[in-house]
């Protein structure tokens, strides 16, 4: 309803400047545009936001971002879960080198960086990703520090697509899965998109936590 808002303020702008500021024969134009104009388009941002707002998707678009944050978040917390209890640190190695099969030279560097490293400190490297994931999943599902976490995840995400997952395998015939980690990537930015549109999310922890704390706003929205 922002947009409806900001109509009829235009709208009230226009009426009030138009017959107390200026004088009589001013008050048809406006730096060259009628005040009928502007009250013609004021009118029409009002009657386009309440034709959006009639539509089922409309009236709830707000619930259908959170949900499909929930979901999103779950996903991510299926993921940390199989990092401690099913994913050996011992196995990382060999992902890393299956993932740098086939790739381009010069992304053998970027494999052999992470080979090396998860030699000496694969418990390190995968239960601090485990550990990422589950904060990150929390973070979704509570809707917390909202703006921080759309922010950090698709880091995350490209972590794990262009380590362990290969940027989506070797490219070639045959080749039709990009992987998971892209698609998360993509995810986040839908969600950046809702959240930047909407504003506070009143389903949120972040709305009661700038009920009391306004400078929580910084952290939790893009807008």
């Amino acid at each position: 309803m922002k947009e409806r808002s900001s109509g009829h303020l235009l709208s009230t702008y226009c009426t009030y400047y138009s017959n107390k500021l200026l004088k009589p024969h001013h008050r048809d134009a406006l730096y060259g545009v009628t005040m009928n104009e502007l009250r013609t388009a004021a009118q029409s941002v009002r009657t386009d936001t309440v034709n959006t707002y009639r539509t089922w998707f409309g009236r709830n678009s707000m619930k259908i971002a959170r949900v499909s944050a929930v979901i999103f978040g779950l996903i991510w917390g299926i993921d940390a879960f199989a990092k401690f209890y099913f994913d050996a640190p011992s196995q990382l190695p060999g992902w890393i080198q299956d993932a740098a099969v086939g790739q381009p030279a010069f992304l053998l560097g970027w494999y052999s960086f992470w080979y090396q490293a998860s030699l000496t400190n694969s418990a390190l490297i995968l239960y601090g990703v485990g550990a990422a994931e589950g904060a990150l999943a929390l973070a979704l599902v509570l809707g917390f520090a909202r703006k921080l976490s759309y922010i950090v995840g698709p880091f995350l995400a490209f972590l794990i697509w262009a380590v362990p997952e290969g940027f989506g395998g070797q490219f070639g015939s045959g080749y039709t899965d990009p992987g998971t980690g892209i698609v998360y990537m993509a995810c986040f930015f839908v969600l950046m998109a809702l959240n930047a549109s909407h504003g506070t999310d009143p389903y949120t922890l972040d709305a009661l936590i700038e009920k009391k704390y306004g400078w929580w706003r910084k952290i939790a929205e893009f807008n």
